[in-house]
């Protein structure tokens, strides 16, 4: 609600851990991605459409990025998104299902 609210360019960590999020909520939150302050972003347990990754890649100080345990639509689009985060330094992405080395 407070990213809704604009209240996104002025916070520096924010947790939507397992919040109820639909596919494509989070990119319809256009102070998101412009948020300046926004360092860190936790969104892991939720579903993630790739509108989703690229608004969460999307912050320019954003340094901390936690996808654990996320539905992600589509890999591809998670490394397109990946790309797009320039200062990214920490990234956490446990217990996504394409993160483990498929069967023999």
């Amino acid at each position: 609600q407070c990213v809704s609210l604009g209240l996104a360019s002025r916070l520096a960590d924010l947790s939507l851990a397992h919040a109820a999020l639909l596919p494509g909520d989070l990119a319809r939150c256009t102070s998101l991605a412009s948020s300046e302050s926004l360092t860190s972003l936790t969104l892991s347990g939720t579903s993630l459409s790739a509108a989703d990754l690229a608004a969460a890649a999307s912050p320019p100080g954003l340094t901390s990025l936690d996808l654990s345990c996320c539905c992600v639509e589509a890999a591809a689009a998670l490394r397109v998104a990946l790309c797009a985060a320039r200062r990214l330094e920490r990234l956490l992405l446990d217990r996504l299902p394409w993160a483990r080395p498929p069967p023999p």
